[in-house]
């Protein structure tokens, strides 16, 4: 089964909300940018989000099964992969 995976990624003053390697949101605050995130993972489950920090850090990753529901995973200091 194909998972979705989308990103929250810091970008200088904003937060930009990817679909796979496609930016489909921009936001000046951090909240709204996950919020439209969440969204679109519960609605494309099974999905995987990430939210990455400026330094390259991953923040936070959470799993949406099919079902929609969200597993989080613990939060490390690991680097996002190269995109």
């Amino acid at each position: 089964m194909h998972v979705r995976r989308f990103e929250v990624v810091a970008n200088h003053d904003v937060w930009d909300v990817l679909d796979a390697d496609h930016v489909v949101g921009i936001h000046r605050r951090k909240p709204e940018a996950v919020r439209q995130a969440v969204a679109a993972a519960r609605a494309s489950a099974p999905a995987r989000l990430a939210v990455v920090a400026a330094d390259g850090h991953i923040e936070n990753i959470t799993d949406f099964d099919a079902d929609g529901a969200a597993t989080a995973e613990p939060t490390f200091r690991g680097r996002a992969p190269d995109r």
